[in-house]
């Protein structure tokens, strides 16, 4: 693979990601703009991430075979396209339905990316190049949120999503310049497969696990920008996307965690003490300040990434022969997890306060910890 052809599938996975959060930092702003609550406002995320809970069932229904690279650009071109239109949109209904396309857009170029990266790369650099992509993946979250976060101070929301749609449809000039070839493989799902997946107990367990960690950090990352400005903080779109500048931290924690959990005696039990430091990530997190909120983000994403990064492997470990399906329902679990945890939170925030909040996430960061705790084995 050339230097050229990594780092085109990288930026575009990054662009990926970074659109996915981008709207988070200004979601106050928007809310006040369209004159809609916290929890319509929510609905940008919970948009986006619906189709992302739900694709990796569907799609290998819908798509078997496709040549990677004109998907990936298709792919691109639609997310490119659908961010342009939200610049310039004057309906709220309008925004929740083209972060909606977006949403079946994104499954698509991950897919299309690490086939493209996998496919491309010499075996002895395999690891070391998806490593790479798992890597960008929280920087582009990062970058997406401090990026609309600073264009829209300077200039306003709008040239955020514009400059954006920019920077995506250069990535899909460039990628069309590449002469890369590979095939996406979209695996049917089949119930005879499903049941087998769902009917191993630890599976289940890491199902569940998976879901609530992602409820977990949805909610409060999402939460986030409006607590602040309940707080009287004072921040601007800029300082609201930097306050997630603790999201970095998923890279190194993803590149450390099989080793840290050699340490702590097998992969549950650090799942578990990732459970308990997104509790202690709660726990500080009623106090009304700006720096404690800051590093707060940074233990919750510490403990977050510390299970994230554990989980697909039991899953794999588990169901050898039925991978692509075991994963599958990985990401859908994770994924919903993030539905509701950007809706159900928002409508509690709104009719209790940040505290209910903060109680409510906290029993799901216990029940997490339960479920690897009381798990057999290691």
């Amino acid at each position: 693979m050339s230097r050229g052809a990594l780092w085109a599938g990288l930026t575009a996975t990054g662009l990926a990601f970074a659109l996915l959060w981008a709207p988070q930092p200004l979601l106050p702003m928007l809310a006040a703009e369209f004159g809609v609550s916290t929890a319509q406002a929510s609905l940008l995320i919970s948009a986006v991430l619906l189709p992302l809970a739900v694709a990796p069932l569907v799609y290998g229904l819908i798509l078997q075979r496709m040549p990677a690279r004109p998907m990936l650009i298709a792919a691109i071109a639609v997310m490119a396209v659908t961010t342009l239109l939200l610049a310039f949109s004057t309906e709220w209904w309008h925004l929740v339905t083209l972060r909606f396309a977006q949403g079946l857009a994104i499954p698509a170029v991950m897919t299309a990316v690490m086939t493209l990266l996998a496919g491309g790369a010499e075996p002895a650099r395999r690891s070391r190049v998806l490593a790479l992509y798992i890597a960008t993946t929280p920087v582009g979250g990062f970058a997406g949120r401090a990026f609309s976060g600073a264009v829209a101070d300077y200039a306003g929301w709008r040239e955020a999503f514009l400059a954006l749609a920019v920077l995506m449809a250069a990535c899909a000039a460039v990628l069309a310049l590449l002469r890369v070839s590979a095939r996406v493989e979209f695996r049917r799902v089949r119930l005879r497969d499903l049941r087998g997946v769902l009917a191993d107990p630890l599976c289940r367990r890491v199902y569940g696990a998976s879901f609530l960690v992602f409820l977990v950090f949805s909610a409060y990352l999402n939460l986030l920008p409006f607590r602040l400005v309940d707080i009287g903080s004072g921040l601007s779109e800029t300082g609201m996307g930097l306050m997630y500048t603790g999201y970095l931290i998923g890279a190194v924690v993803s590149f450390s965690a099989v080793a840290a959990a050699a340490r702590l005696g097998g992969r549950r039990r650090a799942m578990a003490l990732g459970f308990t430091v997104v509790a202690l990530s709660l726990a500080v997190s009623p106090l009304p300040s700006v720096p404690v909120l800051f590093i707060a983000v940074f233990i919750l994403c510490a403990g977050m990434f510390l299970v994230h990064a554990l989980a697909p492997g039991i899953v794999n470990d588990r169901q050898e022969g039925v991978a692509g399906v075991a994963n599958g329902v990985y990401i859908a679990a994770y994924y919903t997890g993030g539905v509701v945890g950007t809706s159900l939170p928002a409508v509690v925030y709104e009719a209790a306060g940040w505290n209910a909040v903060l109680g409510l996430l906290g029993v799901a960061a216990v029940a997490g910890a339960w479920l690897m705790v009381t798990a057999p084995g290691r």
